[in-house]
């Protein structure tokens, strides 16, 4: 039998075993293949991210929206 630890890919914390990965935008500034600089890039990435790690990403990401069906309003943050 295999036990799987999975662990916050952020502060490295033991998760739930029946934690989801959560879909979060990254700038990537070296390709994906080579690992060679290239001008920075938007990227969404799924990782495996512990609810203090998920609250500080939200409390300090710069964009927030709101809306349905398509018609969505987007703002900057207010610090």
């Amino acid at each position: 039998m295999t036990t799987t630890i999975v662990r916050c890919d952020l502060c490295k914390e033991e998760l739930p075993a029946q934690s989801k990965k959560v879909a979060v935008q990254m700038v990537f500034t070296t390709e994906q293949t080579e690992g060679r600089s290239t001008t920075p890039y938007l990227s969404l990435e799924s990782i495996d991210c512990c609810k203090k790690c998920l609250d500080r990403l939200i409390d300090s990401h710069p964009l927030h929206a709101s809306g349905a069906q398509g018609y969505n309003d987007y703002q900057w943050r207010q610090q």
